[in-house]
């Protein structure tokens, strides 16, 4: 819900008042109650429409619990150090789920879009960001030399994608 209005996925919003917020409503496990959690409007970065946003989370929804569900899924099958729980890098990894299956790239994939929903909206912006974020699939599939390499340059992205949005 953002503004007194019902809104579906993708969750979009107004991002021009940054008082209004979205209101994202969830099943709790109670028959008799629901949940519910306040959280900002994003910027899209999709520079034809400056105001354009989409709501920052989208946790309690069916596409977070897909998220949750192929973590999960790494989680079962990893052996991996309980230090290394959230590196995927590591899942993919002889302790983990291992390389290149598409249990990985699923978990990958859907952690980052969870992650980073406001800019996975607009194809342009997502195919930019996922070049340059660390967690994207891009990333975490290549060697750790070119890593730093990449996210140097995510500022400048940012700044260039900012300022064509005005």
């Amino acid at each position: 819900m953002f503004d007194g209005k019902q809104t579906n996925e993708p969750y979009d919003c107004i991002a021009t008042n940054p008082d209004k917020r979205c209101n994202i409503e969830f099943e709790t496990g109670s028959s008799t109650k629901k949940g519910s959690v306040e959280v900002f409007c994003r910027c899209s970065l999709d520079p034809l429409g400056s105001d354009k946003g989409f709501c920052e989370s989208v946790i309690g929804t069916d596409i977070y619990a897909k998220a949750v569900s192929a973590k999960k899924l790494l989680y079962e099958q990893s052996e991996c150090h309980t230090l290394d729980r959230e590196d995927m890098r590591a899942h993919r990894d002889t302790c983990g789920i291992g390389a290149w299956t598409d249990e990985w790239r699923f978990a990958v994939d859907k952690q980052f879009n969870v992650t980073h929903w406001p800019y996975v909206q607009d194809s342009n912006v997502y195919h930019c960001v996922r070049k340059f974020f660390a967690d994207s699939y891009v990333n975490e599939s290549l060697d750790s030399a070119l890593f730093g390499v990449r996210f140097v340059t995510l500022a400048a992205v940012i700044a260039t994608l900012a300022t064509s949005a005005f």
